[in-house]
């Protein structure tokens, strides 16, 4: 049984490293897209070859706490750094880039809001009335300028 030393905070590059071992990706193709002081977020780059001659790009996704902990990871999703002012307007916009029209249905998107060290899963929820109400209530009290990060990935796609 391994310990870690809970005093010590990791550096962007120990990050880094720990991102794209988690992604099995070289530390070169991940960088850090966001970060609120006590959660940093980083993505990576992955190309696939389909059909041998389209390449397909996803942007995997790494949640780190200070301490180097993956807390959220997904294989393809969006990092949006906003602040307190202005993060209930880039979770709705963020909604509604990530949200799948297809035909006569609607897949939501999965969304989690990070404040400080609080990371809050709205994954699951369909309605963006919903979503903002939630977060409305996670962002009361903060300052216009403290940094506010939301991490979202498109639903996967069913039968």
């Amino acid at each position: 049984m391994r310990t870690q030393d809970m005093s010590h905070t990791i550096n962007e590059e120990e990050g880094r490293a720990i991102a794209a071992k988690s992604m099995t990706l070289p530390p070169d193709r991940v960088e850090r897209r966001a970060d609120t002081g006590l959660v940093h977020v980083y993505q990576g780059l992955v190309e696939e070859k389909r059909l041998w001659l389209f390449t397909a790009r996803r942007h995997p996704v790494r949640v780190l706490d200070s301490h180097g902990f993956v807390k959220v990871q997904r294989s393809d999703g969006s990092v949006f750094q906003l602040s307190g002012s202005n993060a209930l307007e880039g979770l709705k916009q963020a909604w509604e880039n990530l949200t799948i029209y297809n035909g006569d249905s609607i897949l939501f998107p999965n969304l989690f809001l990070i404040v400080g060290s609080h990371i809050v899963d709205f994954s699951g929820l369909q309605s963006v009335d919903h979503v903002l109400g939630l977060a409305a209530s996670e962002l009361e009290g903060i300052k216009a300028d403290e940094p506010v990060v939301v991490v979202g990935s498109r639903a996967p796609r069913g039968m």
